[in-house]
């Protein structure tokens, strides 16, 4: 894939499913009022190698199956441009590292994957083209409290664990800076 396929992908999705930059910074949300975390803000300085996707609930959502979620979402999606390769980051948001987020986190970030899976396949339909996805991270993304408790559950292997340092603790906001992008979006896997 190149960067001017993912331009055209983008271009296909409808704008409330695309977080948009504002400058060169794109702002995700955390829609819980208790999060610990509000905001992620990415400042990117080639924004054409990123599209970052967010899934509103009960309107990109559908419940199809009894015993299994399909109306559950992640945070945000990052598509990812490196080295001509397309990267996917599921990625959800929590206040804590738990057992209990640990498994609400996968189920959302599964739900999201098989909608990526759909949107994915309506686009090639769509076109007739090919896109190929190179590699998938599922990232849990919780605040930096002091001592890490993440040995005591690191028996997830598909969950990649971020812990983050809240910028701006008043307001939530976690800043992600241009040269900290490689570090919070894993390559080497």
């Amino acid at each position: 894939m190149t960067n001017k396929q993912l331009k055209e992908f983008r271009d296909a999705i409808k704008d409330d499913l695309k977080i948009k930059p504002n400058g060169n910074c794109f702002i995700v949300k955390e829609e819980k009022e208790e999060s610990q975390i509000k905001k992620i803000e990415f400042t990117l300085k080639n924004q054409d190698d990123f599209l970052i996707l967010r899934q509103i609930e009960n309107k990109h959502t559908l419940s199809l199956l009894n015993s299994f979620s399909t109306n559950e979402s992640c945070d945000f999606i990052v598509f990812r441009m490196h080295n001509n390769k397309l990267i996917i980051y599921y990625s959800e948001i929590k206040s804590s590292f738990s057992k209990e987020n640990k498994g609400k986190a996968l189920k959302q970030i599964k739900s999201s994957r098989l909608f990526i899976k759909y949107l994915l396949s309506c686009y090639l339909e769509y076109r007739n083209k090919k896109i190929e996805i190179e590699k998938e991270f599922f990232l849990y993304v919780y605040p930096k409290l002091g001592i890490s408790n993440k040995r005591n559950f690191c028996d997830t292997p598909d969950l990649n664990f971020k812990e983050v340092e809240i910028n701006d603790k008043e307001n939530g906001i976690v800043k992600i800076s241009e040269n900290k992008i490689n570090e919070f979006f894993e390559i080497a896997k």
